[in-house]
């Protein structure tokens, strides 16, 4: 689920900057926009779970869904998920700027 939600956080953040952006994005850049927004996501659902673990009424509700708090180590998995699904957004992006600008007219 963090591979799919970091690839999703991912494209909408670079769908919003060529749609309300003038300026091209490539190499380096492509690939900040694309990581850092899932990370920021990523972080702050980490944080969710770390601090709904602490209140006692939302460990019991979020007992049933599986989605307590496992420790630093499930904290740094997720992210490496996040990370590589924001990496996979950026890689398809780059490859589909790549089709259009070779695609013959």
């Amino acid at each position: 689920m963090h591979f799919l939600g970091g690839f999703l956080v991912a494209l909408v953040a670079l769908q919003l900057y060529f749609v309300l952006s003038t300026r091209p994005l490539t190499g380096w850049r492509l690939v900040a926009l694309s990581v850092f927004p899932a990370l920021l996501v990523g972080c702050l659902w980490e944080l969710f779970e770390f601090t709904a673990e602490r209140f006692y009424f939302s460990a019991i509700t979020l007992k049933t869904f599986g989605m307590l708090y496992g420790g630093w180590r499930d904290a740094l998995r997720d992210l490496f998920f996040d990370l590589l699904g924001s990496l996979s957004a950026a890689s398809l992006f780059i490859t589909n700027l790549i089709w259009i600008k070779r695609k013959p007219v």
